[in-house]
């Protein structure tokens, strides 16, 4: 009678992620800065196999570098669970010449993957949508007692400051995109 060992050895399979960057309400030209976050995935059967790290992608003048990673983001267990996240984008972006930009919450998608395959990576899409804050100032003239006044004798007289800032003056009806904050008005 003889005796046979038979050893199989298992290879660990790994899949990877990727993040890429959706902007909306703005044009892309008008954009230099930095978008950053992190990625995190967590292996079903225990926490030393969880991996995690960060991602940016950098405008300079509308144009998008490549994505960077740190962390094994090649190198994730198949059947980790992973999620991205978006650090709060600087309003500076925009650059000094637009400050009635701002962002809105980013929508991430999916919102969590399963890393399923060692050949497709799972796909993240950040999305920044721009919004714009804006101001227009109306005169309402009553004239209950006969009086000849109109709105438009109020133009350039109707004025918006901000905490620190410049006075702003308005024609009635007039709108004006303003950098979001507190204003007086006058």
């Amino acid at each position: 009678t003889a005796t046979l060992n038979i050893t199989n050895k298992t290879k660990r399979v790994y899949g990877a992620l990727t993040v890429t960057k959706q902007l909306a309400g703005v044009a892309p030209l008008l954009l230099s800065g930095t978008f950053s976050g992190t990625w995190s995935c967590d292996y079903p059967t225990g926490t030393s196999d969880d991996t995690n790290g960060t991602w940016s992608i950098t405008y300079t003048t509308g144009i998008a570098g490549v994505t960077t990673y740190t962390g094994p983001v090649t190198q994730i267990p198949l059947t980790s669970s992973c999620v991205v996240t978006e650090n709060a984008p600087s309003n500076s972006i925009f650059g000094p010449a637009n400050p009635s930009y701002s962002w809105k919450a980013p929508v991430i998608a999916p919102t969590n993957a399963t890393v399923s395959s060692a050949q497709t990576p799972v796909a993240f899409t950040v999305t920044n949508s721009a919004q714009r804050t804006s101001l227009t100032l109306v005169k309402i003239v009553s004239s209950p007692n006969g009086g000849t006044a109109v709105a438009t004798d109020w133009n350039q007289k109707l004025q918006a400051t901000p905490a620190g800032g410049a006075t702003l003056s308005f024609d009635t009806d007039q709108l004006k995109y303003i950098a979001s904050g507190t204003y007086t008005l006058n």
